[in-house]
C-alpha cells in the first residue's frame, strides 16, 4: 500500500494543479502498481472545463508597450527608440489634433452605428475606382474587419501565404477554423500554384494576402490577384501598408465580386492607438457585414480623427513620404554596410532582415533591445522567421541609432574571431553580479545606503572606480574601503559594516530585502541554449545561499553545473576558482566571462578565453577599454546576447 506521507504530498500536488481531491483519491485506488502509472488525467478541471477545446493554444503575441521595456532594461523611455510596430512615428499632425481635441463634447453619446460621415468620405477617397457608401464597412482597426469577414463567410478552412501576418492563424483559430498554410517561394513572393491547388483541395472559400506582405514587405502583383479571383472563393487583399506602396486590388474592384480589400488608418494616418480601419467589398457582402459588426465598433473620437485625417490626407502624406525615404535608405544602408545581414526587398514601411554570418537572429534583437533599440523578432509566429528580425522605418536619427547599434553588435561579434574562441569551446564559466545578475538596485544600494549611515556619500561611479581598480571582489570589503577613504572617523570595521549591509541586502522582519528587486540580466532562453550545448558554471563572490538563491529565483538552476562561491576558495583574481570549475567539468579549456578587472585577471592567469560585459551602470566605452587593457579578448554587451554566434 502506498506510504501515506507520499499519498499525502502527492494529493497536495494534485489540489495545487486543479485536480478535485475526490478524483486524485479514487484513482489511487483503483490505480495500483504498474496500472497506477496509466491513469487518465482529466483533460479539464476546475473552472477551466468551461474553457473551448478550439480555444487551446489560440494567441497572439503583441508588441511590449515602451513603459514595460524600458523598466525592464532600465532606461527611460524617452531614450527608447521603437521600431517595431510599423507605425507612422511622426503621428498625426497638429491639425488633427485640433479637431479632435475640439470633439471632446457629447463623448456620453453613443456614436452613430453605421459610420456614415466616415464611410461617405471613404466612399470618396476611393471614387476612382468605383467605391460607393455601399461598398464600405468600418471597424475598430482592420483586425475587426478581418474577425468581421471570417464570421461572414464562417469556412470550414482558410488559405494563407507563410511567413505572414499571424492575425490570419489567431482568428481561424478562436473562430474554429482550420488554417491552411501554403509556403511562399523564397524571395516571399507568393506561389500561386499552390495557392489555386490548396483552394480546390480544400474547397477553400476564403483566402487572406496582405499586400504589402507583413512582415517580408513583399505585395502581391494584380496579375497574381486576378489568378486566384478566378477560383470560387473570397479573395482578401489585406492592404495596411497600401499609402507606402503604389500596387493595389482596388484596380480590380470593378470587375471582381468576390474581391474584398482592408485598409487601416493605424499605419499612414498615425492614429494606431484609436483603431480604425475599413473594408471595401460589394454591396451585397457590405450588407450582411454591416448587420453582424458590434453595433458601436467605432468610437466617436476615431471616427472624428479618421474624418480630420482624410480632410489633412495630403499634409499626413508627407510623412508617408518622408517614412518610405527612410526605409529605402536603411535597405541600402545595411545592403552595403552590414554583410551579416541580408535585407528583403520592401514596399512597405519597414524591411525584414535575414541574420547571417553565425550571429543568432534572437540574440540580434535582444542585444538591440538592451540598447534601447526596440524591433520586433517574430521567431515562428506567423511562419519561421526565427533567424529573421523586422525593422521599421522612423524618423532619419532613429535610422542612424539602428544603423549604429547594428554595426556595433557586427563589430564586437566578428572582432573575435572563430579562432580566438576555437580553445575555449569546451564550457562556460560565468561570474554571477554584472554578468548573470543585475545587482545595481541590490547590491550596489545596498553599498550605497550603508556608507550613508556613516555619513558618506557613494554614487555609481564610486562603486565603478573601485572595482576597476581590482581587487574588488567583496562588496563589504568594498564599502568599507570607500567610507574610509573619506577619512571617517573612527574608521568604520568590517565586521559591523557587513552587519549593516546585510541587513539591508537580506532584509529584515518587516522589511524585505534588496535581493529581491535583482533581476536576471542574461535571456533565460539564451542560457539554455548554451548549456545544452556546453557545459556551465559559476564562479562568483557570493556566499553560497545566495547564490543558489538567485538561480532559483529566475529558474536556471539546471542551467548550470557546479558552482564555486564566497569562501571555497580565493577570490577573483585568483584563478582557483576557474581551475576548480573546469576540474569538476572535466574540461581543460573554457571560456570564462565576468565585468571586472579581477575577473578577467582570473581568466588571465587560468590561461582560458577572458571575455568581458559591460554591466549595468557602467559606461560602455571606458568599461570596455579598462577590460580590453587586463587582457580580455573581448567585450560584450549586456546580456551576452553574442555568445550564443560566438560558440558554434
Amino acid at each position: 500500500m502506498q506510504d501515506t506521507t507520499v499519498k499525502t504530498a502527492l494529493l497536495g500536488a494534485a489540489v495545487g494543479a486543479g485536480i478535485t481531491a475526490a478524483w486524485f483519491l479514487a484513482k489511487q485506488e483503483a490505480n495500483t502498481g504498474a496500472d497506477a502509472q496509466a491513469a487518465e488525467v482529466p483533460a479539464a478541471t476546475g473552472v477551466k472545463r468551461f474553457i473551448s477545446d478550439k480555444l487551446k493554444g489560440a494567441s497572439y503575441k503583441p508588441v511590449e508597450i515602451l513603459e514595460n521595456i524600458a523598466a525592464s532594461i532600465g532606461k527611460p523611455v524617452e531614450e527608447l527608440v521603437k521600431l517595431n510596430a510599423n507605425e507612422n512615428i511622426y503621428g498625426a499632425p497638429q491639425s488633427v489634433l485640433d479637431e479632435l481635441d475640439k470633439s471632446g463634447q457629447g463623448h456620453f453619446i453613443y456614436p452613430d452605428p453605421t459610420q456614415m460621415k466616415l464611410r461617405t468620405a471613404l466612399a470618396d477617397l476611393h471614387k476612382e475606382h468605383g467605391v460607393k457608401l455601399e461598398n464600405v464597412v468600418a471597424g475598430a482597426g482592420s483586425d475587426d474587419i478581418l474577425d468581421i469577414i471570417m464570421r461572414l463567410v464562417s469556412p470550414e478552412v482558410v488559405v494563407i501565404s507563410t511567413p505572414t501576418f499571424g492575425m490570419y492563424t489567431f482568428l481561424g483559430k478562436i473562430s474554429g477554423i482550420k488554417v491552411i498554410e501554403v509556403k511562399r517561394n523564397s524571395d516571399f513572393t507568393v506561389d500561386v500554384d499552390a495557392i489555386v491547388a490548396a483552394v480546390r483541395k480544400h474547397k477553400a472559400k476564403l483566402v487572406f494576402l496582405p499586400s504589402p506582405n507583413n512582415p517580408t514587405g513583399t505585395i502581391l502583383p494584380n496579375a497574381v490577384a486576378e489568378t486566384i479571383l478566378q477560383e470560387d472563393t473570397i479573395l482578401v487583399s489585406d492592404e495596411a501598408y497600401a499609402d507606402f506602396c503604389d500596387v493595389t486590388a482596388l484596380d480590380l474592384f470593378q470587375k471582381y465580386d468576390n474581391l474584398i480589400v482592408c485598409r487601416t488608418f493605424s499605419k499612414w494616418a498615425g492614429l494606431a492607438g484609436l483603431r480604425l480601419g475599413y473594408g471595401i467589398a460589394h454591396a451585397d457582402l457590405i450588407s450582411v457585414m454591416m448587420g453582424i459588426k458590434q453595433p458601436y465598433n467605432v468610437n466617436t473620437a476615431a471616427e472624428i480623427a479618421g474624418l480630420a485625417a482624410l480632410k489633412h490626407r495630403d499634409e499626413i502624406l508627407v510623412t508617408v513620404n518622408a517614412l518610405r525615404a527612410e526605409k529605402d535608405r536603411m535597405w541600402t544602408r545595411i545592403n552595403e554596410e552590414l554583410s551579416w545581414l541580408k535585407p528583403v526587398p520592401s514596399d512597405a514601411n519597414f524591411v525584414l532582415n535575414e541574420v547571417v554570418g553565425g550571429l543568432v537572429a534572437e540574440d540580434v534583437y535582444q542585444s538591440l533591445r538592451a540598447s534601447g533599440v526596440i524591433i520586433r523578432y517574430f521567431g515562428k509566429q506567423g511562419g519561421d522567421l526565427s533567424n529573421y528580425i523586422r525593422i521599421s522605418a522612423g524618423k532619419p536619427e532613429d535610422t542612424d541609432r539602428v544603423l549604429s547599434t547594428l554595426a556595433d553588435i557586427g563589430s564586437k561579434f566578428f572582432k573575435l574571431t572563430p579562432e580566438a574562441t576555437k580553445a575555449g569551446k569546451e564550457a562556460v564559466i560565468l561570474d554571477m553580479d554584472g554578468v548573470l545578475a543585475d545587482v545595481t538596485n541590490s547590491q550596489h544600494t545596498a553599498i550605497i545606503e550603508t556608507a550613508k549611515l556613516y555619513g558618506v556619500t557613494v554614487t555609481e561611479d564610486d562603486i565603478g572606480r573601485v572595482k576597476a581598480a581590482g581587487n574588488a571582489n567583496n562588496d563589504w570589503i568594498i564599502t568599507v574601503a570607500l567610507i574610509n577613504e573619506t577619512g571617517h572617523q573612527p574608521p568604520a570595521t568590517l565586521e559591523k559594516v557587513t552587519e549593516q549591509w546585510e541587513e539591508m541586502y537580506q532584509g529584515t522582519p518587516g522589511k524585505p530585502g534588496l535581493w529581491e528587486v535583482e533581476t536576471l540580466l542574461m535571456c533565460p532562453h539564451l542560457l539554455r541554449r548554451i548549456s545544452k550545448a556546453l557545459p556551465v558554471a559559476v564562479v562568483t563572490g557570493r556566499p553560497r545561499s545566495d547564490a543558489q538563491r538567485f538561480l532559483e529565483q529566475h529558474n536556471i538552476q539546471d542551467c548550470v553545473q557546479f558552482m564555486v562561491c564566497h569562501g571555497e576558495k580565493p577570490s577573483k583574481p585568483s584563478p582557483d576558482g576557474v581551475i576548480a570549475a573546469m576540474e569538476h567539468l572535466k574540461v581543460k579549456n573554457c571560456i570564462f566571462v565576468g565585468d571586472t578587472p579581477d575577473d578577467i585577471h582570473a581568466a588571465v592567469a587560468a590561461g582560458v578565453v577572458g571575455l568581458g560585459v559591460c554591466a549595468p551602470a557602467s559606461e560602455d566605452a571606458e568599461t570596455t577599454k579598462v577590460l580590453m587593457d587586463c587582457g580580455a579578448n573581448q567585450v560584450l554587451s549586456e546580456g551576452l546576447h553574442e555568445l550564443a554566434a560566438l560558440l558554434q
